[in-house]
């Protein structure tokens, strides 16, 4: 089996997932998941870290409606 990592790190992990396959409504649940194990958002946290990524994510264009 590979390296031990904690659960806050395993959703880290599929925090920034979800982000780069372009899954807003997924990363928020992970969101909300780490803040639950993590009262406060400590220094190198995967809290803190989640939160850093947030801060660099561009604004999202918004996208056409499709049309049936």
């Amino acid at each position: 089996m590979g390296a031990h990592r904690s659960l806050g790190q395993t959703i880290l992990a599929a925090f920034r997932q979800a982000v780069a396959e372009d899954r807003p409504d997924v990363a928020d649940h992970l969101l909300r998941a780490l803040e639950t194990l993590e009262a406060e958002p400590m220094p190198g946290s995967p809290l803190a870290e989640a939160y850093t990524a947030l801060a660099k994510i561009p604004r999202r264009r918004r996208r056409p409606r499709q049309t049936h």
